[in-house]
């Protein structure tokens, strides 16, 4: 595995490997029309942020809209869930969640990646994209090294994983006790918060009992 010491390190390894996937897909329709293109951050990047929200993939929010495919491997201006012009139901009710935890002055004080950068139109397409290619088991080996590595970076106080997938591959590359409820997903490190919601596409679920986990947290780390 390549040596990652830095973001820039990072973003040129995801930059190789996209660079591998386009080539591999070219003559492949199919695979082609799942890709939707590659972005890793969703905001700017900042030191030891109180929260990193982390979903399973990017959308194909850009894809549609621009009619291309996204190639962001830098971090953004602005933090894509304070940006006026986005109105998505994803943003709005993460939103309403951080106003129910009275916490929605932490965007300020958050990043937002995945743990996978590609991106397609849902969930699924991803296996569907990699499932006859070649680079299949070098890009979930990947995808897991590139994440650690983002978290490491970043090290934030509160991992906010967007649904229960993105929790459940959190929990695979740190060590952690879980504990799954009827609302949310809860787990500790040694070093990381986890908090995970439960989604129906992407409308958050029991988003008032999400909103008084997150608090009770956020009050827990400012003693």
């Amino acid at each position: 595995m390549t040596e990652i010491m830095t973001f820039k390190d990072l973003e040129n390894d995801v930059a190789i490997f996209r660079d591998k996937l386009l080539e591999s897909i070219k003559d492949k329709p199919i695979e082609k029309s799942l890709f939707k293109g590659i972005q890793i951050y969703f905001s700017p990047i900042i030191s030891d942020p109180m929260i990193l929200f982390m979903g399973i993939n990017p959308g194909a929010g850009y894809f549609n809209y621009n009619d291309e495919l996204v190639d962001r491997l830098s971090p953004l201006d602005k933090h894509e869930y304070l940006v006026d012009e986005y109105n998505y139901t994803l943003k709005n009710n993460t939103i309403k969640l951080l106003e129910l935890a009275n916490a929605y002055y932490l965007l300020e004080n958050s990043i937002k990646s995945n743990y996978y950068y590609v991106a397609t139109n849902k969930e699924t397409d991803i296996y569907n994209l990699f499932a006859k290619l070649e680079l299949k088991n070098d890009f979930y080996e990947k995808s897991k090294f590139w994440t650690s590595k983002l978290i490491e970076f970043v090290n934030p106080k509160i991992i906010f994983c967007e649904g229960v997938r993105a929790f459940d591959k959190i929990c695979e590359i740190i060590p952690c006790e879980k504990n799954k409820t009827e609302f949310w997903n809860y787990a500790k490190s040694e070093k990381y918060y986890i908090l995970g919601y439960k989604r129906s596409y992407s409308n958050i679920l029991y988003s008032d009992k999400v909103a008084e986990q997150l608090k009770i947290l956020i009050e827990k780390i400012k003693k």
